[in-house]
Formats: C-alpha cells, structure tokens, sequence
C-alpha cells in the first residue's frame, strides 16, 4: 500500500507541475498511475482521501529535503537549490493552491507549515520572536515563488543571496518586534 500512495503523489505532483491544478482529476491520476479511475478510488476510499494522503506523503518527504540540508545549509535550505529542487517546489505550491479550494487538505498543509515555521526556528537557533519568524518564512515563500516562476523565474543564486541578507537584517535587529 505505500508504495501505491507513494507512486499517487508523484502522480498528482506531475500534473500540477506539467498541467496545472485543472489537471489533476481522479482520471489523470489515474492514467499515470495505470489503473481505472474506479480501481484508484476503491484503493484510497474517495478522491477527498486520495489528495490528503498524497498531499500528506508530499509535505513528509518535502520538510525531510529540508531538514537533511538545513544541517549544512542552514536557512539557505529553505529555498530551492537545483532544478530538481525547483520542480518539487513548483509541485508545492501547486498543493498551496489546491489547498486554497478543497478544504480536505487544510489539516495536512497547516500541519505542514508549522513543521517548517518550526524548522526555521531551529535553522535560526530559536533567535527570533514569532513576527520576526513569520517575516522570515514569508520571505522564503516570496522567494521560492519568484525562483518557480513561469517566466523570467528568480536565478536560484540570486534568491539564495537575498534570503541571506533578510536573515542577517532579521538577525541584527534581533528578537525586538519594535525595531524598525
């Protein structure tokens, strides 16, 4: 059974990464996992199911990549670093805006997301208060996007460089939510 939901995510990580959210149907899915619509639906219960165990095995193996590069990276891991990297993060924020839509994956992608507000507190050694925090993973997110942009996307260098400079800002000011 993992294997076969394991093989489903990437599926759904495909589509959205090669067709967009309206590509992802039970039939799509389907046909790239090679079998029938009704055999797919019968192995993971109902659509709703199928999206919250693919989006759940997505986030895991995603704060996994992270966490693994954070040990040598530091925060640098939280922005895409090769071509590889950008795919599975335009994959993401394909699940972001599914997520926006279907209210079956609220508690998979909040979940997710404070996995990495936490992961980010650890990169950072816990130095910043909760705003500053934000302010920091808002920053990666405003990065990741411009790095997964369809056209003229951010070189993955440039996006590395200026999420250092926020950091080293955020830092300095330190943990004074009043510093301007």
């Amino acid at each position: 059974m993992p294997g076969r939901a394991h093989e489903t995510a990437q599926a759904v990580d495909h589509l959205l990464v090669t067709g967009g959210l309206a590509a992802v149907t039970l039939r799509n899915i389907a046909a790239l996992v090679g079998r029938s619509p009704a055999a797919l639906s019968s192995h993971l219960t109902n659509r709703e199911r199928l999206m919250r165990v693919s989006a759940s095995i997505v986030s895991r193996a995603r704060l996994e990549r992270i966490e693994s590069r954070v040990r040598t990276e530091g925060v640098g891991a939280f922005v895409p670093v090769d071509d590889d990297d950008v795919l599975a993060t335009r994959a993401w924020l394909g699940w972001l805006e599914l997520w926006r839509s279907d209210d079956a994956l609220e508690y998979v992608v909040t979940e997710g997301r404070d996995h990495e507000r936490r992961l980010l507190a650890w990169a950072l050694d816990f130095r910043l208060e909760r705003d500053r925090l934000d302010l920091a993973l808002a920053t990666i997110e405003g990065l990741r996007t411009a790095v997964c942009a369809p056209v003229a996307p951010m070189p993955v260098q440039r996006a590395q460089s200026l999420l250092g400079i926020a950091v080293r800002e955020l830092l300095r000011r330190g943990g004074d939510p009043t510093a301007a």
